[in-house]
C-alpha cells in the first residue's frame, strides 16, 4: 500500500512540474512579446473597462471580442488579458500595444462599450515603473483559474 501512495505521488508530482513548467514557458514567452513591443517604439499600456450596460447585455465573450477588434483596428502589436477588480469583481482588461498614442475617435468607438484608461510608456523610467504592471498582467495570464487562456495577442 505504502508503495501505491509512492507511485500515485510521484504521477501526481510529475503532474504539478509538467504544469509548473508550462505556466513559466507561458510567462517567458509572454514577458518576450511585450519587451519585443516596448523595443520596437513608444507603447501604451491600457485599461479596457466596460460600463454597466455592456456587462448585462453581452457575454464574456462577446466583450473578449470587442476587445480584439478594437486592438487590432489600433495596431497589430499587442497583448491584452482579463482580469477582475479586487473591489467589486469587475470585469475588465489590460493590453500593453504598440501605438504612439489614441486619437479622440479611437477612444469614441472603445466609449461605447465602457471606459478606457490609457499610460505612455516612452522612455526607460516608464519600463521600470510598469515592470511591476508587466508582472501582474503575466500572472493573470497564466492562472488556472481561466476556463481558456485569457491572453489575447496580435502579431508576434
Amino acid at each position: 500500500v505504502e508503495e501505491e501512495l509512492i507511485n500515485d505521488n510521484s504521477f501526481l508530482y510529475s503532474e504539478a512540474l509538467k504544469i509548473n513548467k508550462a505556466d513559466l514557458n507561458r510567462a517567458v514567452r509572454l514577458k518576450k512579446r511585450i519587451k519585443k513591443y516596448l523595443n520596437l517604439g513608444s507603447c501604451l499600456f491600457l485599461t479596457l473597462t466596460f460600463n454597466d450596460n455592456t456587462l448585462s447585455n453581452t457575454s464574456e465573450d462577446t466583450r473578449r471580442q470587442y476587445v480584439r477588434k478594437w486592438l487590432k483596428k489600433m495596431s497589430s502589436y499587442y497583448v491584452a488579458n482579463i482580469d477582475y477588480g479586487k473591489k467589486n469583481g469587475r470585469e475588465h482588461y489590460h493590453a500593453v500595444i504598440r501605438l504612439d498614442d489614441i486619437t479622440k475617435e479611437d477612444e469614441k468607438l472603445w466609449n461605447r462599450y465602457g471606459f478606457l484608461g490609457v499610460r505612455y510608456i516612452r522612455s526607460t523610467e516608464d519600463y521600470k515603473a510598469l515592470g511591476k504592471y508587466i508582472a501582474k498582467l503575466t500572472n493573470h495570464a497564466i492562472k488556472n483559474t481561466t476556463k481558456r487562456s485569457a491572453v489575447i495577442y496580435g502579431e508576434s
